[in-house]
């Protein structure tokens, strides 16, 4: 799961009429928010410009992110937190981000998702590197910049195996054999799936 922290004026309480009403929130900010959350990946945590100003003495940033956000004019930065020093001395989990080239190709079904729906796929397509964190997907089709995706492993019947993975494509290039190649961020991971990288990779389970 990836979170989206911004920080602005609101309006929050019970919205709409005496027919039909509802408690909600409401405002610039909330959807600036849902801009940044859209960036985030599985396990990253980004805040806005705003609240960056606010903690910037607490916390530690990894990567800034300069991002096109709808509704919003020009660029918006995105820091990435990473964790937070004295008092709390509390970090995010690092873990293991290189890439390991698969002795065999990995069949894998890409699913495109548009609004939480899925709406198509990309096309046979199978993972040649793989690491906790992301895959290199080559795939016959195309994928955009930032486009969410759900992967399916599959087996030696073409079958897909048990869980999924939800991801972003965070870069996508054509080969020279016509195909595409897109580098593909996870945001979630079932723990079947989380296994099955695990070995693939030679990394140790985790140990609840």
């Amino acid at each position: 799961m990836g979170i989206g922290v911004n920080t602005g004026a609101v309006v929050v309480g019970n919205i709409g009429s005496e027919k039909r009403t509802k408690y909600s929130v409401v405002g610039a900010h909330v959807n600036l928010t849902s801009r940044i959350e859209s960036y985030a990946l599985g396990d990253q945590v980004l805040i806005g410009a705003s609240t960056y100003q606010r903690v910037k003495d607490l916390i530690d940033v990894g990567d800034v992110l300069e991002a096109q956000a709808k509704g919003v004019p020009g660029t918006i930065s995105i820091y990435e937190v990473k964790g937070m020093g004295e008092p709390y001395n509390i970090h995010l989990k690092e873990k293991s981000e290189t890439l390991v080239p698969l002795a065999e190709k990995l069949p894998v079904q890409v699913l495109r998702i548009s609004d939480k729906i899925v709406t198509g796929t990309a096309g046979p397509a199978w993972i040649q590197s793989l690491c906790e964190t992301s895959a290199i997907v080559v795939f016959d089709g195309e994928l955009s910049q930032w486009e969410d995706v759900r992967l399916h492993f599959l087996d030696e019947h073409m079958t897909p195996m048990p869980g999924k993975i939800y991801g972003k494509v965070t870069d996508s290039r054509v080969t020279g054999d016509n195909l595409h190649e897109g580098h593909i961020h996870f945001t979630s991971v079932s723990p079947e799936i989380k296994e099955v990288i695990q070995r693939l990779i030679g990394v140790a389970p985790d140990r609840v």
